[in-house]
């Protein structure tokens, strides 16, 4: 029985052996040595991505199979600008040398993704050989030595922009007020709580009839284009924007004597106006927004119509007024 007894014991310790040395030999490193693969700091604010995600993506960037063919530090710090964009400051240490970008994109969403490649191709693509316990430090106390993202106090360009409206006119086109379409594109430039608008625009407003001439000569009908260029200064908290607008507009209106027998004199004539505007902007999304404007034109020279009655004498049907009024309500949409 002894003999038994001291047979299943020794059988019992090899199992145990084999079994040890299996899990040395085949087991995988601990979960520190994985998360050591991509030592990533990440500071976003609430509702972005979370760090474990933007690790994972850096992982599936990796070329050789998830792995970085040398040690290195990752910190980034996103935020969100006083423009609405998102904006990320990404420092990389690998091997002795050190990568720094600052970029930005529509949403936080979109930040992660291409810092998680920017990682990846900066671990990969920075030389040297930088001692384990500096990278230890950097990755304990971030990114100290880099300047927090969104602070920068230049002007930056960041997208063109496209708004669209129905604009209301009063004091140009007979019988207001007038309904009309407008159309407007041009730049973007983005500071800390600002925003700089720089557009091109025209809007067209359909003929019109005037009320009939006290000589009974009966009405003209009146169509409206105008070309305009303006700079508009918006400041920018968030998501809600606030300023004015200066430009110059230059209109063209034609009269066509549809009602009377008599001809009328200079029916199509031109004149340049300056333009102040209030603007409002809601931004919906990052690529949308909601805006009104509210704008006062004053023609350089009142113009006015005439018809010639029988008797070879002039007579004026419709003249502009000295202040025009305009409103307008409608989109903005945003392009990279």
């Amino acid at each position: 029985m002894q003999a038994r007894d001291r047979a299943g014991v020794a059988r019992v310790l090899r199992v145990s052996c084999v079994g040890i040395v299996a899990a040395v030999t085949l087991g995988g490193p601990p979960a520190e040595a994985d998360a050591e693969e991509v030592p990533l700091t990440w500071n976003a604010p609430a509702g972005c991505p979370p760090a474990e995600a933007v690790a994972a993506e850096v992982r599936r960037d990796l070329a050789d199979g998830g792995k970085a063919a040398a040690p290195f530090v990752a910190v980034v710090n996103v935020q969100q600008t006083a423009g609405g964009q998102w904006q990320a400051h990404l420092r990389v240490e690998a091997r002795g040398g050190r990568a720094e970008r600052t970029f930005e994109a529509e949403s936080c969403e979109s930040v992660a993704a291409a810092a998680a490649l920017i990682v990846a191709l900066s671990a990969e693509s920075v030389t040297g050989a930088p001692p384990a316990a500096d990278l230890r430090e950097l990755g304990q106390t971030g990114d100290r030595d880099s300047p927090p993202p969104g602070r920068e106090d230049h002007w930056r360009r960041s997208q063109w922009s496209l708004m669209a409206s129905p604009v209301l006119d009063g004091g140009t086109m007979p019988n207001s007020p007038a309904l009309g379409i407008e159309l407007a594109a041009g730049p973007e430039w983005a500071a800390p709580g600002w925003r700089l608008r720089l557009m091109a625009g025209s809007a067209f407003f359909p003929k019109r009839r005037t009320k009939s001439s006290e000589a009974g000569y009966g009405a003209i009908d009146l169509w409206l284009l105008t070309v305009a260029g303006r700079g508009c200064l918006t400041a920018a908290p968030g998501l809600f924007e606030f300023g004015f607008c200066l430009g110059v507009e230059v209109s063209v209106m034609t009269g066509s004597d549809s009602t009377i027998d008599t001809r009328v004199i200079d029916s199509t004539q031109f004149w340049v106006s300056p333009v102040g505007s209030v603007l409002a902007v809601w931004r919906a999304s990052a690529n949308l927004s909601l805006f009104g404007r509210a704008d006062v034109a004053v023609p350089s020279t009142l113009r006015s119509w005439h018809v010639l009655d029988d008797a070879s004498l002039q007579e004026q049907i419709y003249e502009v007024d000295a202040i025009a009024a305009r409103g307008a309500i409608g989109l903005e949409i945003r392009f990279f």
